[in-house]
């Protein structure tokens, strides 16, 4: 198991920071993709969806890179 110094560091620091940049502005750039104003439940879910998929980019790079179990 590695520290914060050790070789997935960067991958570590990618990932809270990509995941912090979804959370903030997924509904803006979703309402810009798609033109829908407000929160409705087409933009909430595809919001979400944009979650999902951090954490599938986390999973596939745990997988591939670190060739760790995911937990």
């Amino acid at each position: 198991m590695m520290g914060l110094n050790g070789k997935y560091s960067v991958g570590i620091l990618l990932t809270f920071t990509f995941l912090a940049a979804v959370m903030l502005y997924g509904f803006s750039v979703v309402s810009t993709v798609t033109g829908i104003k407000g929160i409705t439940p087409n933009s909430f879910l595809l919001s979400r969806v944009a979650i999902w998929m951090v954490l599938a980019a986390v999973f596939l790079y745990n997988l591939f890179i670190e060739k760790e179990p995911f937990y």
